[in-house]
């Protein structure tokens, strides 16, 4: 008899794609060679968009205004409407509208929509018809969605100087293989604003210098020296010279100028010394060099956005020189540091100063010398810097002036502290220009101008403080090499190398602030892009003037774009930016870790640090193990708002409802902390390496880790009592040989500890004649078993062994092992006497007697039962579950909630079963969803006292094989 629960129950032809190839190259040729420049009677909108969806001959119309490109129209992906424009291996250009007669100085701008699975090369462009008189173009999009389609910007403004007749805006897709589709572009007429930059157009001043013969010898002999030395000579000497300018000549004396060999490449720098009556454009004392010397208009364009910032820098530009009767060459100026250069920058006469850098020059040239490299180590820079002296420039002017010279003596003394770090940055410099001034090194590349003795600083007489100057920001190097990672995201997450000594102040919170501030509002492509297109005239002027003698010369427009987007999409918090877990609850405050794994500070709203003083969290190396800093919050405080230092936007973090992750796990903390060379008072160890434990009284308050490849043997007439965190955890095999007149006994003085445990042993345990009692389970820290007595993959037979009244919840747990149990008893047990998770095992002759919850438990597992007596259970004689094999025979079960359960897949084989004294006799059920229902298979049965046969769930069986 079975029992059951209740059941509910498109293709195109041959020689149109012939055709196709065929005309696909003449098209493109037309369209490259005669149509790309072809004028077409756009008007000048203040706003045109094509979407692509109507076509007149070869050109899209939309709104009346025609973009070249309809050959290329696509069904296939379009962000909106029914087309877009799909360019190929056979079409390279798409969208493109004709601005006739832009006016000068009108800015632009242009976006349009893009759509691509597989790498691209493409381009939003706009240019004119000579590509060297006005060419720029956006690389990479600015946004993207989901689903693939991202949207391209592109900012410009016409050329005030030569503004070409023509200007084509289009899009472009480099030679390969892979397609891309572009959507709805949109040109835009951009309202002008108050950001002028432009000066006067650019006229090139000549500088014409004249030398005698003797001092053109000496200056040979100095390159000469320079250059066999690898760095250049300076000897104090100074050659009389005469500038001829204001139709007239001018005295002056001139040396080499410049450190590296740079600037005796080709033609030599000088530093000119004008006489004190004279002066060369405002200045008397500059520098005439190489423009590659500088980074050519690398240098300009950043001391214009020093300009903006308000930030002191020399005056720097190129000029036409001339030396005795040579012809004359394109070259650059710089300023050099004096009165005139502070007061062109409208500040008060005060002195600038520096750390000196002798040293360092002096190392390089012996390193060169000695070891033919040249660079010295960064330990010998690290010398040179704290063996550099604080001097001023023009010190014997300084000297002669009482107010100067005591206004050394403050700027000395400000110095001083930066160098050794002894004041708040507040106290030793105007820290908004110092903020405004390194935000824009980043963002420019700069970095050449903030190594140590690169640095320069005016003092300030009214203010007194100290204020950057902007010097020296790039060398003949593209800066990409070294300057194309945010500086501070490098300085707070690398954590390796040398570290210049201004990189203290990134960790000054009044100074981060503002850095931050600073850093975020001129990185912004609204600026950035506004700044270089209204500067694009006098680039272009200057490029051209460069060319005279570098033919092929052309600014990187894209250099200071593309750190300024890095920074954009790097400095905002992301979604794990700041971690928090719980940590301590109280009744009103509760401490929380946080730990910040952005790549710059965080500062943090919500509550405050444990110690009360901190607000700003400053970022780890990105591959160190997080630290995490102690918060104090109100009780009930779900999340933690954060922001950015100096930037409005705020930001939320959910705090975790568990622990912070620790560099040690309980397990490993125990392991490593025992020894059983500690032990010997206990444990003996044979010649064989096995361990023998002493007989008689035991006592064990501290764990005991038996390792592995040492076996434990325990000998009749032990008495093992566990105290404290006295446990046994035993990772080879267990011998436990006790006899009938002296078992060994294992117990705990208290019920809260002693739990024995075998894991992953090798070989096979025994037990006999043996109890265990009155134990608890292994707690340490997060690491807990549930077993009185564990065997994980560790093999075991145990005979005639009694375990009582164990207070864990199983008495004995059994995990993905093989095991024999024979004429063993369970007694009083707290909840399951015995619980078997994926094993193999018999179970004979052994007797359970009040159990509190389940008497045998097995999951996953088979197993067989013979001769078992069950006498009484909070729950359930035996239960199988989770796909488990139960086979019982001869087996008296009395006494339980449920005499035998079948559960989740399981199937249990009972035959010779006695039930009585139970409430329900059979059930079989589901319980968990990833499992299904269960059988129970049953002969040879008899009961009494049960007033509830059976409690089958639908889709599961009772079969009674009794009944055929």
């Amino acid at each position: 008899m079975i029992i059951t629960g209740k059941s509910i129950p498109n293709k195109g032809s041959r020689s149109f794609w012939l055709l196709g190839l065929i005309l696909l190259p003449i098209l493109f040729l037309r369209f490259f060679d005669s149509t790309f420049f072809q004028k077409s009677e756009n008007s000048h909108k203040d706003v045109v968009i094509c979407d692509a969806e109507e076509v007149d001959g070869e050109y899209f119309v939309t709104d009346g205004d025609r973009f070249y490109g309809a050959h290329t129209r696509s069904d296939k992906n379009k962000n909106s409407g029914d087309y877009a424009c799909r360019l190929d291996a056979d079409n390279n250009y798409g969208f493109t509208y004709n601005i006739e007669k832009p006016e000068p100085g009108q800015r632009y701008h242009a976006e349009v929509w893009s759509h691509n699975k597989h790498p691209v090369n493409a381009y939003l462009v706009a240019q004119a018809e000579d590509s060297d008189q006005f060419y720029v173009r956006s690389d990479n999009p600015v946004y993207r969605r989901g689903d693939y389609w991202q949207r391209w910007s592109l900012t410009f403004t016409v050329p005030r100087y030569a503004t070409p007749d023509l200007i084509k805006v289009y899009v472009y897709k480099e030679s390969g293989p892979n397609e891309i589709y572009f959507d709805d572009l949109k040109i835009s007429k951009l309202e002008q604003d108050d950001l002028e930059l432009s000066g006067a157009a650019f006229v090139p001043q000549e500088f014409a210098i004249s030398i005698d013969e003797e001092g053109v010898n000496k200056l040979d002999q100095h390159k000469q020296r320079s250059i066999s030395r690898g760095l250049v000579y300076h000897d104090g000497t100074k050659i009389p010279a005469r500038i001829w300018d204001d139709n007239r000549y001018k005295k002056a004396k001139i040396r080499h100028k410049g450190d590296w060999l740079d600037h005796m490449s080709g033609v030599p720098s000088y530093r000119v010394d004008m006489s004190s009556e004279e002066s060369w454009q405002g200045m008397q004392t500059f520098s005439v060099q190489e423009p590659n010397t500088r980074g050519f208009l690398r240098e300009w364009v950043f001391y214009k956005f020093l300009d903006y910032a308000d930030i002191i820098r020399p005056r720097y530009d190129f000029i036409y020189y001339k030396h005795n009767d040579d012809e004359k060459i394109v070259f650059s100026y710089e300023e050099h540091f004096g009165k005139n250069l502070v007061e062109y920058r409208a500040r008060r006469e005060g002195p600038i100063v520096k750390m000196t850098e002798d040293r360092i020059w002096e190392v390089t040239r012996r390193t060169i010398e000695k070891w033919k490299r040249s660079l010295p180590t960064i330990d010998e820079k690290d010398k040179a810097y704290w063996t550099s002296e604080l001097r001023a420039f023009k010190e014997g002017k300084l000297m002669k002036n009482e107010k100067l010279l005591k206004d050394f003596n403050e700027a000395q003394n400000l110095l001083h502290q930066y160098k050794y770090q002894l004041q708040p940055a507040s106290e030793i410099f105007d820290l908004d220009r110092m903020a405004r001034y390194l935000a824009l090194v980043d963002i420019c590349l700069a970095h050449h101008a903030v190594t140590w003795h690169n640095q320069r600083f005016y003092y300030n007489p009214v203010t007194a403080l100290l204020e950057p100057i902007g010097f020296d920001a790039y060398s003949s190097d593209d800066p990409q090499k070294y300057a194309k990672h945010i500086y501070t995201e490098k300085l707070y997450t690398k954590g390796a190398g040398h570290k210049e000594p201004i990189d203290w102040l990134f960790f000054d919170e009044e100074f981060v602030r503002a850095y931050f501030y600073y850093l975020d509002l001129y990185s912004r492509p609204e600026f950035i892009d506004h700044f270089l297109d209204d500067l694009e005239e006098d680039v272009v002027a200057r490029e051209e003037f460069i060319r005279q003698r570098h033919a092929t010369y052309k600014l990187d427009r894209e250099f200071i774009r593309k750190k300024a987007a890095k920074i954009q999409i790097g400095l905002p918090a992301h979604v794990n930016s700041l971690q928090a877990f719980r940590f301590e609850k109280g009744d009103e405050t509760q401490t929380i870790k946080l730990s910040n794994r952005h790549s710059f500070p965080i500062e943090v709203i919500t509550g405050e640090s444990a110690s009360g003083e901190e607000r700003i969290i400053y970022p780890q190396e990105s591959k160190s193990v997080p630290v995490y800093l102690q918060w104090k919050v109100p009780s009930g405080v779900r999340s933690i708002k954060y922001k950015i230092p100096g930037i409005d936007s705020v930001y939320s973090t959910t705090v975790l409802d568990w622990l912070a992750p620790d560099d040690y796990t309980r397990r490993q903390s125990l392991v490593a902390g025992a020894s059983i060379d500690k032990l010997t008072d206990i444990l003996k160890k044979g010649e064989d390496g096995k361990l023998t434990m002493d007989k008689g009284d035991v006592i064990i308050d501290e764990p005991v880790i038996i390792p592995q490849g040492t076996e434990l043997n325990i000998l009749a007439g032990t008495n093992v009592l566990f105290k404290n965190k006295g446990c046994i955890i035993s990772y080879s095999p267990v011998q436990i040989t006790g006899d009938e007149e002296q078992p060994v006994v294992i117990q705990s003085d208290n019920g809260e500890a002693g739990s024995f445990s075998v894991i992953q042993a090798s070989e096979r345990s025994k037990i006999r004649y043996a109890i265990f009692k009155n134990q608890n389970t292994l707690r340490e820290g997060n690491w807990q078993l549930t077993g009185a007595v564990n065997f994980y993959e560790s093999d075991v037979d145990i005979t005639k062994t009694r375990f009582d009244s164990n207070q864990c919840e199983d008495a004995l747990n059994i995990i993905r092992s093989d095991f024999t149990m024979t004429e063993c008893t369970f007694y009083k047990t707290f909840a399951d006497a015995f619980d078997s998770d994926f094993c193999t095992g018999t179970v004979s002759n052994t007797r359970f007697v009040d159990i509190g919850n389940d008497a045998i438990d097995g999951s996953g597992s088979v197993l067989e039962l013979t001769g078992v007596i069950i006498d009484g259970t909070g729950d359930k004689g035996i239960s199988a579950g989770e796909q488990s094999t139960i086979k019982s025979e001869w087996t008296e079960i009395s006494g339980c909630v449920i005499g035998v359960a079948s559960k989740d897949k399981s199937k249990l084989h009972l035959d010779h079963l006695t039930l009585k004294d139970c409430q329900t006799g059979f059930a079989a059920y589901q319980k968990k969803p990833e499992f299904g229902p269960a059988k129970i298979f049953v002969k040879n049965y008899k009961t009494e006292n049960v007033p509830k046969l059976y409690m089958i769930e639908e889709g599961s069986e009772l079969v009674d094989e009794s009944i055929q």
